[in-house]
């Protein structure tokens, strides 16, 4: 019986811890929800404010347009009851009536009109784009527009060509464009690549965009925008971006200097990473310049032993010419 009452006990202290271990993972459990909770909390609170600026933002974009369908409202009206008396005039009267009011009619019709714009001045030539800033991706920092000449005798060659160096916060990349398409895209389709030459420790993600660029209607650009994983060296791209029969037809090749213009932009997916990239960027433009400065310490120091040695060169020729002359 004491053996039973024993191991009665020892189940009961194994119970006893069992509940013990159950309380601290239901309040684990209860911390890390609390926690999400809390984290729902803050983007929900970001989210508002975000929603909130876009709502500013959109109004005022849209004021414009606002007070533009105000006036088109006041015109119609104007419009619409000059209408009314006259038709009501030219219901009421006879021709000969009508004849007589002729004058006064067209006053109206010439009153209504005075100093008035044109339609076309009223509403506008230009849309207003609806482009909204973005709190989460970063924007676009700078672009390179890359002019290819000669675009005939390139597409004859066949080989890749590289255009200069974009430098977005110390990162360099170039467009590398096929004039005759890359692999089973030969002599079919414009092909496209950006490529990551340096800058970069270790692999990261970011935003492309190329642009080929018509000759009279930036509206009618070719956009093509992508997202992939850099390391230096490795090239992401288009291998169908543009079908090379329809270079000319739509726009975008000029056929009398043969020139072709595409421009292209990169940039990081969050703020928090181009902190990062312009961090590594600062950090190495300080080692570059603490380098000149040691070099031109070096140089200093090296200059200062020099001028020692020429006044030491110098005392020691008037020393032997004075010793001479008196000698001799």
């Amino acid at each position: 019986l004491s053996s039973i009452d024993e191991n009665i006990s020892t189940v009961r202290r194994r119970l006893i811890d069992f509940n013990s271990l159950k309380q601290e993972i239901e309040s684990n459990i209860d911390n890390i929800t609390m926690e999400k909770d809390v984290r729902v909390g803050e983007v929900q609170k970001v989210a508002k404010v975000m929603v909130m600026s876009l709502d500013s933002e959109m109004k005022d974009i849209q004021q414009p347009f606002f007070d533009l369908k105000h006036e088109l409202i006041q015109e119609t009206q104007l419009r619409e009851t000059l209408l009314s008396k006259v038709e009501q005039i030219i219901k009421n009267s006879s021709r000969i009536e009508v004849v007589a009011k002729s004058k006064d009619i067209l006053g109206m019709f010439i009153a209504t009109s005075k100093d008035k714009e044109p339609m076309d001045t009223i509403c506008g030539t230009t849309p207003i784009p609806a482009d909204f800033s973005s709190i989460l991706l970063p924007a676009y920092n700078s672009s390179c527009t890359f002019v290819m000449t000669g675009f005939s005798s390139l597409r004859q060659k066949a080989d890749p060509v590289n255009s200069q160096p974009l430098n977005t916060e110390g990162l360099l990349w170039r467009l590398i464009v096929y004039p005759d398409g890359f692999g089973m895209e030969r002599d079919s389709h414009l092909s496209v690549f950006i490529e990551l030459i340096s800058g970069l420790p270790k692999t990261a993600k970011y935003q492309y965009s190329v642009e080929l660029l018509q000759l009279h209607d930036s509206s009618r650009n070719k956009v093509q925008i992508g997202t992939s994983d850099f390391d230096v060296g490795t090239r992401f791209g288009f291998r169908r971006f543009m079908c090379l029969d329809k270079l000319e037809s739509k726009g975008f090749l000029d056929p009398a200097s043969d020139t072709l213009r595409l421009r292209f932009k990169v940039r990081p997916l969050t703020y928090s990473q181009r902190c990062r990239d312009q961090h590594r960027h600062i950090e190495i433009l300080q080692n570059q310049i603490r380098d000149l400065n040691f070099r031109d310490a070096r140089n200093t120091e090296y200059f200062d032993e020099m001028k020692n040695w020429l006044a030491l060169l110098s005392i020691t020729a008037i020393s032997l010419l004075i010793l001479y002359k008196m000698i001799y």
